[in-house]
């Protein structure tokens, strides 16, 4: 792949993620062979047309052809990535949303305020590689109470 560097990601992972950037840079669509849905349950075939990659090639946002619409997928659920040949037809319509902290992507964002420990609040910032480089607006959302616990906003 020309002008592409490899990804460090796990050897187990590593053959679907470079079929991937394949896609991705000849604009092709893909079937995502044997995906494991955690939302659905089910284990099928995806036809999408993958377009950009999340932090650390973990995920990847497609559109998915037959529901017409913007998903991310996890790379470690995809048993294999077969490349149609065919080139993308809906590329006006990708759109990678907005993705917070517990990873739910969506425009319908809601702000929470939620009350945990000290640690786990340190454990926050410290095991969620897309919030380490935080901005001093939201490390200021996080405010200690009387009794020891952190509020997150």
């Amino acid at each position: 792949m020309k002008g592409v560097s490899y990804p460090v990601v796990k050897k187990e992972n590593s053959e679907r993620v470079i079929a991937l950037i394949r896609a991705i840079v000849q604009k092709h669509r893909v079937i995502l062979r044997g995906y494991h849905s955690a939302n659905s349950n089910i284990i099928s075939d995806r036809g999408v047309e993958p377009f950009q990659f999340t932090l650390n090639y973990g995920y990847i946002w497609c559109y998915e052809t037959e529901s017409r619409e913007n998903k991310l997928f996890k790379t470690v659920r995809i048993s294999q990535v077969i490349d149609t040949g065919k080139s993308w037809e809906a590329e006006p319509f990708h759109e990678a949303l907005p993705t917070d902290i517990f990873r739910i992507s969506g425009k319908g964002q809601v702000p929470v305020t939620i009350r945990v420990s000290l640690r786990a609040a340190n454990l926050r910032w410290k095991n969620i590689p897309c919030q380490k480089s935080t901005s001093p607006k939201e490390k200021k959302a996080i405010t200690s109470s009387t009794d020891g616990s952190a509020v997150l906003k």
